[in-house]
């Protein structure tokens, strides 16, 4: 049996945009946040960052970003609003000009 759910995707620099390095709390308080709006949250290690490069205006920005995982297995219908204003909330806490979060419909199998 299947079940067709939401698989959002939060992308966190590992830096401030000055190369000063985030402190390990903010990486805490966001993965509390996310577990306990869904009961589970998957994050790639700080060790073992992914690199991204993005333009912005004609500006090239470079980061290393790590990924937080959700599944929203009960379809809340808010979560739109909760990503849209845990987005604004993220870009001050970073300090970044934008903070990507994605959300895509997947299968469980």
């Amino acid at each position: 049996m299947s079940q067709t759910v939401i698989q959002y995707e939060i992308y966190l620099p590992l830096q401030y945009n000055d190369g000063t390095w985030i402190e390990e709390e903010k990486y805490n308080d966001v993965h509390q946040r996310l577990f306990d709006r869904f009961g589970g949250v998957t994050h790639i290690m700080r060790d073992f960052p992914l690199r991204g490069s993005w333009r912005d205006h004609g500006e090239v920005y470079h980061d290393y970003v790590i990924v937080y995982t959700v599944i929203d297995f009960d379809g809340a219908a808010n979560n739109s609003q909760f990503f849209g204003e845990l987005k604004e909330e993220l870009k001050g806490l970073f300090r970044q000009k934008e903070i990507l979060i994605t959300g895509v419909e997947i299968t469980i199998f």
